[in-house]
């Protein structure tokens, strides 16, 4: 019978909470950034993957079509097209070739920079709360 080696709950419980704190806050915070207060949240949780992946496609210059994006987020296609209609009539992402961007103007607004400056800060202050030492390192190892 082989042992396993089992980690201390308590190195990660700390760690794990930081980093589940950090991701619900981010998400939060983009939902009402992106949509406003008066969208229900778990209905844009979707909707915002979409809209993470065009612009991920979009930075990295290969902007992503319906059936790259039904890949990259493994979503079934019909649900992506939903999704990316739904994002075109927002006005949040327009086609571009054969696949989608963000409208530039709207990236370049003024409060595209605040909140990529509030995103920033909140990465500051989650990954001060983290150890500075990697997890092996924290644990002896």
């Amino acid at each position: 019978m082989t042992q396993h080696r089992t980690i201390s709950p308590l190195i990660y419980h700390q760690e794990l909470a930081v980093l589940a704190r950090f991701i619900n806050d981010v998400d939060r915070f983009m939902h009402a950034a992106t949509f406003g207060e008066g969208e229900r949240f778990a209905y844009t949780r979707e909707l915002m993957a979409v809209l993470r992946a065009v612009f991920l496609g979009q930075i990295e210059g290969r902007p992503m079509g319906v059936a790259r994006l039904s890949r990259h987020l493994a979503m079934p296609r019909a649900t992506t097209e939903r999704k990316v209609r739904e994002l075109q009539k927002r006005g949040l992402v327009s086609r571009y070739g054969r696949g989608f961007i963000i409208p530039v103007d709207s990236l370049n607004q003024p409060r595209m920079v605040e909140t990529l400056e509030r995103l920033i800060l909140m990465i500051h202050k989650a990954s001060a709360k983290l150890p500075k030492t990697g997890l092996n390192e924290a644990n002896g190892n």
